[in-house]
């Protein structure tokens, strides 16, 4: 089996090394090809945008909240696929610590995904009352939810992969413009860096995602809502559709 993938692995180099030119969607992919021999000037990032769907009044849902039992609560919100690579986990074992150093925080987590039912029996097993699964939601239907959230999440494991991905999720918060927790390394924790839109912390470390949460809502809400529109104003600048269109034209 090595035998193909060496030769698969072959010919995508010879491909990226004669192509014109290259777009990826984050600066470690383009430094990956580098290291395969692509000239660098021929390689240009051009960020993902997220589905750009009308926000919704950013005056919170009391009526929504209180059905879904986040009123009272400082939610930390977790929407997308649950998946072994998500690395959920630690995002269990932070809330179990949450649940002595900052009672008011509930984790939420919104979709589905393969490992979602463990993770359900694996709250129940630890008795988490500071942890609710609402179902998977359409897009369009999302807006309501983030603007419930004091806090958006973003985690996957810790791997060199990971590391130059960033998730879609990261250009959805963003646009949503709530503060966000990136608890992961690499090119999307540098996005929200250079947004100024939240807290950063490593991935696969409760304590250290804890201590964000502890931090984050400790926050006047003022300060949390500059994070917001920072994020906001950061994808209007530089990850909105129009300005990737736009940039992928010109390189055309």
């Amino acid at each position: 089996d090595a035998l193909p993938i060496c030769l698969l692995s072959a010919v995508c180099n010879g491909v990226y090394r004669r192509a014109d030119g290259m777009t990826v969607l984050s600066p470690g992919f383009k430094d990956a090809l580098a290291r395969r021999g692509v000239s660098p000037e021929r390689i240009e990032v051009i960020y993902n945008w997220c589905n750009e769907v009308p926000k919704q009044d950013a005056a919170r849902d009391e009526a929504l909240a209180e059905a879904l039992g986040l009123n009272g609560r400082f939610n930390i919100l977790f929407a997308g696929t649950m998946g072994v690579v998500q690395g959920l986990d630690t995002v269990l074992e932070a809330a179990r610590l949450c649940q002595k150093t900052v009672p008011l925080a509930q984790f939420v987590f919104v979709g589905g995904g393969i490992d979602r039912p463990r993770l359900e029996s694996e709250a129940v097993w630890l008795e988490l009352t500071n942890v609710c699964f609402l179902p998977r939601q359409e897009p369009e239907a999302m807006g309501p939810l983030y603007a419930l959230a004091d806090a958006l999440l973003v985690h996957l494991k810790d791997d060199p992969l990971f590391r130059i991905t960033i998730p879609s999720k990261t250009q959805a918060y963003l646009y949503m413009g709530r503060p966000i927790i990136m608890a992961m390394a690499g090119d999307a924790a540098d996005l929200v860096r250079q947004a100024g839109a939240g807290l950063l912390c490593p991935p696969q470390d409760p304590e250290a995602l804890a201590t964000a949460v502890a931090q984050l809502a400790a926050m006047p809400c003022e300060s949390r809502e500059r994070l917001g529109r920072n994020g906001a104003a950061f994808y209007a600048e530089k990850l909105a559709m129009e300005i990737g269109v736009d940039y992928l034209e010109k390189q055309m």
